[in-house]
C-alpha cells in the first residue's frame, strides 16, 4: 500500500511520509551563526543569520532534491554543501526571477553593490516570495529592502560556503511496513569549534513547517468545526478532549505524543475549562488563539489488535463561516482536507426565545439567532474553498451544544425527552450512559442511535423554522447529535445533589469512527429459520400456551444506515 498522507497544519498542504522534507533555510541560518560565533568569520555571515530570521527563501529539500546537491550519499544519509550562488540560483528557478544575468549584465570587475538596480526588480522578487510562500507582509518595502540585502550579500561571495553538514537519517516503518525518513540529524561541519549536532523534524515541502513526531506514521484525518460565534465550538471539544483524557471508552484509548498545538489548547483553553472558568472569544486574527492540534488514538479490533490513526481538531472561529471574513481561511487552508465537519448549533438558534446560554455577553457579542443566515454563509464558504464532489462524501454531525439548558424556561414536558428517554441517558445529572448505544465489541447499535438522533432531529428540525434538510443538502452523510457541554456551570447540582457534568460529548466522534471504518454497526433482525417458520408455528404456539418471542440475532450493516 501507498505512504500515508500528512497534513500541514500551517499551509494546510497535503505530502505523503515519503515526500516530506528537510529545512534547508533553518540549516543555513544555523551555520552562519555557528561559523560566526566560532570563527569570527566576518559580519557578512551574520548578516545572513538574521536576515533568513525575517526571509523565507523556501529551501524545503525532499529528498530527490537533496540527492541531487550531496557530494557525497550513503543509504544512513549524505553530506551537503551550499555556497551563495546555490541560494540565488534556487531563487532564479523557484520564482521566475533573473538575478545572476540581470547582475553580470550590468557589473565590472570591481564591486560597488547593487543600488544601480531598480527597486522593482526586488519587489518583482518579494513579491513572488510572499505569494508562493503564502506570506503575510504588512511592510512590503521592509521585505523588499531585506531581500536586497540579502542578494546583495549574496552576490558578492558568490562562492563562499554557507552551509555544510552530514545529514543521518533516522527512519521509521508505518503500520503498513512502508519505511520512511521521519527525522534526521545534521552535523554541522568546519565551524571551528567541537562538533554541532542537532536533531530536526521533517517539514512540509511548500512553507517548511514542522509536521509532528508522528507524522506518517499512521493514518491522518481532520476534523473541522463549523457555526457562528458564540454556539459553544471550543466548549464543546474541551469537554471531548477532557473525557477522552480519562479513557473511558473501551476499546477507544487516547495515547499521549509530543504536539505543541495540543500543548497550547491545554494551557489556553482544558485549564479554564476544568476551572470552571468562561472562556474568551476567540481572536480570529490571532492564529495562535485558533486551535489546531492533534490527538493519536489506538482503537482495538480484536482481542489484541490496535490501529492507531492521527486526528486534527480545528477549532475555527465562527467569524469564518459567519459573515465575511475570509481571513481565517486563508490562514487554515487544513479546513479545505477535512476528513469531516462538526456543525454546531446552539439551542437559541433552534429556538429564538431560549436563553440558552450562561455567559449572555455584554450585548456586542451575542449569538446570531438567524439559522438559516448561519447556514447559507457556511454552504457559500464551503463551495468557494472545494469541490461540491468533494463535499458529497465528507461526513457531518449536526451537534446541539448546550442541550442541558433546553428544558429551562420552555415548559414543554415533551422535549424533556432529550433527558430522560429509553436510552437512559439523563443530561439534567450528567449521567451517560454510552453502553446503551455500543454493545461490546465496539459496535454501534442501529436502533438505539436512530432512536436517539429522531429524538434529536424532531426537536432541531421542527423548532429551527429552517428547512435543515434542504439547506444542508450538499451534505450526504450527515446525522443528529446533542451534547452537553458546559451549557450549565460545571460545579452546578441537579435537585438530587447529583453534579452536572458533561453529556454524550464522545458520541460524535464514536460516529466518525464509525464513518472511517474502525468501528461497525449491528441491527438486530429475526433468525432466519425464525423467520420462516414463524407464520406456520404461530397457530402452535397459541394452541399450547407457549408465547415465546422469535430469537433475535445482531447483523453487521453499513454505515449509510445511518445517515438522515
Amino acid at each position: 500500500m501507498g505512504y500515508y498522507d500528512v497534513h500541514c497544519a500551517e499551509c494546510g498542504f497535503v505530502t505523503t511520509a515519503d515526500e516530506m522534507a528537510v529545512n534547508i533555510d533553518f540549516m543555513v541560518k544555523k551555520y552562519c551563526s555557528l561559523k560566526d560565533m566560532y570563527m569570527q568569520a566576518g559580519s557578512w555571515r551574520r548578516d545572513i543569520s538574521r536576515l533568513y530570521e525575517g526571509i523565507n527563501i523556501g529551501m524545503y529539500y525532499k529528498l530527490e532534491d537533496l540527492n541531487k546537491e550531496a557530494s557525497k550519499r550513503s543509504d544512513r544519509g549524505l553530506t551537503l554543501e551550499i555556497d551563495c550562488e546555490d541560494v540565488i540560483s534556487f531563487l532564479e528557478i523557484t520564482y521566475g526571477v533573473d538575478i545572476l544575468d540581470k547582475l553580470d549584465e550590468e557589473l565590472d570587475d570591481s564591486w560597488e553593490g547593487l543600488d544601480f538596480i531598480d527597486d522593482s526588480f526586488w519587489e518583482e522578487i518579494a513579491i513572488s516570495l510572499s505569494e508562493k510562500l503564502n506570506v503575510e507582509s504588512t511592510d512590503m518595502a521592509q521585505r523588499r529592502n531585506n531581500i536586497k540585502k540579502l542578494i546583495n550579500i549574496l552576490t558578492e561571495h558568490r562562492e563562499d560556503n554557507i552551509l555544510n553538514c552530514n545529514i543521518e537519517w533516522r527512519r521509521s516503518t508505518d503500520d503498513q511496513g512502508n519505511e520512511f525518513n521521519s527525522c534526521y540529524e545534521v552535523e554541522y561541519l568546519n565551524i571551528g569549534g567541537t562538533a554541532d549536532i542537532e536533531s530536526y523534524q521533517m517539514v512540509c515541502p511548500k512553507c517548511g513547517k514542522e509536521l509532528g513526531n508522528e507524522a506518517g506514521n499512521y493514518e491522518e484525518y481532520v476534523v473541522v468545526m463549523l457555526g457562528s460565534s458564540r454556539v459553544g465550538k471550543t466548549a464543546y471539544l474541551a469537554a471531548l478532549v477532557d473525557n477522552l483524557w480519562e479513557n473511558k471508552l473501551t476499546g477507544i484509548s487516547r495515547i499521549p505524543f509530543e504536539d505543541n498545538g495540543m500543548k497550547r489548547f491545554d494551557e489556553i483553553i482544558l485549564k479554564k475549562y476544568r476551572e470552571g472558568v468562561k472562556f474568551e472569544k476567540t481572536d480570529e486574527f490571532n492564529l495562535a488563539t485558533i486551535s489546531l492540534f492533534t490527538l493519536l488514538f489506538g482503537i482495538k479490533s480484536g482481542r489484541n489488535d490496535e490501529k492507531r490513526i492521527l486526528v486534527k481538531f480545528v477549532d475555527m472561529p465562527g467569524e469564518a463561516w459567519d459573515g465575511e471574513d475570509r481571513f481565517v481561511l486563508n490562514k487554515r487552508r487544513i479546513c479545505r482536507h477535512a476528513s469531516a465537519f462538526w456543525m454546531c448549533i446552539d439551542p437559541a438558534q433552534v429556538n429564538p426565545a431560549l436563553e440558552s446560554s450562561k455567559h449572555p455577553g455584554d450585548g456586542k457579542d451575542l449569538i446570531n439567532k438567524n439559522l438559516a443566515e448561519v447556514i447559507a454563509d457556511i454552504k457559500r464558504k464551503l463551495r468557494m474553498i472545494m469541490d461540491q464532489r468533494e463535499i458529497e462524501k465528507i461526513p457531518l454531525a449536526m451537534i446541539l451544544t448546550k442541550s442541558d439548558v433546553i428544558d429551562k424556561g420552555e415548559g414543554l414536558e415533551g422535549d424533556k425527552r432529550l433527558f430522560r428517554h429509553e436510552l437512559s441517558i439523563d443530561m439534567i445529572s450528567g449521567m451517560t450512559k454510552l453502553e446503551n448505544i455500543l454493545f461490546s465489541g465496539n459496535k454501534i447499535k442501529k436502533e438505539k442511535f436512530k432512536s436517539f438522533e429522531e429524538i434529536v432531529k424532531d426537536y432541531v428540525v421542527n423548532r429551527s423554522r429552517v428547512r435543515l434538510e434542504e439547506s444542508f443538502d450538499i451534505f450526504k452523510k450527515k446525522n443528529y447529535f446533542a451534547v452537553a457541554a458546559t451549557g450549565r456551570e460545571l460545579k452546578e447540582v441537579n435537585p438530587d445533589g447529583i453534579p452536572c457534568t458533561p453529556s454524550l460529548v464522545e458520541l460524535p466522534f464514536i460516529w466518525l469512527l464509525a464513518n472511517w471504518g474502525y468501528i461497525g454497526i449491528v441491527k438486530t433482525e429475526l433468525k432466519e429459520e425464525e423467520e420462516t417458520k414463524k407464520g406456520i408455528i404461530k397457530g402452535m404456539r397459541e394452541l399450547i400456551g407457549k408465547n415465546t418471542e422469535p430469537e433475535m440475532y445482531e447483523k453487521d450493516c453499513d454505515i449509510s444506515e445511518l445517515y438522515i
